[in-house]
């Protein structure tokens, strides 16, 4: 028997962004949650203490209700009894957080895009971080929902050639159908959406800030309705070159190779081909 807490949020991280469209409203969103617990363990000479941690890692609105994964972690308590607390933090994490999560996703749907937007084709987009520590650096991410896994991957390239050139080609149809050698559609604005490889991989614009960084809902059309991948494209001017650092996450495990042939073949070696430069291997 035993009595666990949880309690403050330590870290919240993400992004929503509520666009209409045709008259219809499409609310895209993810947020990572991290939070703290404490708690103890009855045993017959005292109760065992214990503290540690809740990650959510990805909170998505493709998710249903019950498809987060919690990565529990213990930081303080006794070596032998932690397994024991882990799987039953872990547990009460399906039961307990069930509803708040619930309601969250609820008013990220319904109450935060309660307003009209003033346009058909308006976007706005929030972004949302509470930190009460220091950020820990990207890692690579996997998560599972049902028997479907996703992944991150991160690849850094350099190209010899100046980043105002490099940064508009990704916002220029009629550019960047030169090096992917297929039809692309570009609306270059946040909420804009785009449509390259003539429809194969569609998305919006949820970030742009010129010669600096493009972020992106994206995904391929034989993805399952509503699930989107993120990639976000960092650029940094050194001397007359660009470096890039890709960062394209929830990538379901199974179109993990396409998703780097598709990086490799279609962008980064017809960059390299016209403009010369370096292409870091994935990580």
């Amino acid at each position: 028997m035993g009595l666990f807490q949880f309690h403050e949020v330590k870290t919240l991280d993400g992004t929503i962004c509520a666009h209409v469209r045709r008259g219809k409203r499409f609310v895209l969103y993810d947020y990572n949650v991290t939070f703290t617990w404490s708690g103890h363990l009855s045993a017959s000479d005292g109760p065992s203490k214990f503290k540690g941690e809740v990650k959510i890692p990805y909170m998505g609105d493709e998710n249903d209700f019950d498809d987060f994964e919690y990565e529990v972690t213990v930081s303080e308590g006794s070596s032998s009894e932690r397994p024991k607390v882990k799987n039953l933090i872990h547990q009460e994490c399906k039961t307990v957080l069930r509803k708040t999560i619930k309601d969250f996703m609820v008013h990220m749907n319904d109450v935060w895009t309660k307003n009209s937007l003033r346009t058909d084709s308006q976007t706005e987009v929030k972004n949302c971080s509470l930190q009460t520590e220091e950020k820990p650096k990207p890692a690579k991410i996997e998560k599972s929902e049902g028997s479907q896994s996703y992944k991150t991957i991160s690849q850094r390239v350099s190209l010899s050639a100046p980043v105002d050139m490099i940064f508009q080609t990704f916002l220029d149809k009629d550019r960047l159908a030169v090096f992917t050698q297929s039809a692309s559609e570009i609306d270059p604005r946040v909420g804009g959406a785009f449509s390259l490889f003539s429809g194969n991989v569609t998305g919006i614009f949820t970030e742009i800030i010129p010669q600096k960084k493009i972020t992106q809902k994206w995904r391929f059309r034989d993805w399952k309705d509503g699930v989107y991948s993120t990639v976000t494209l960092t650029f940094d001017a050194e001397g007359g070159k660009t470096n890039i650092a890709l960062q394209h996450e929830n990538v379901p495990s199974g179109d993990l190779d396409r998703t780097k042939e598709g990086w490799n073949r279609f962008y980064w070696n017809n960059f390299r081909n016209i403009f010369g430069g370096d292409i870091g291997s994935f990580i």
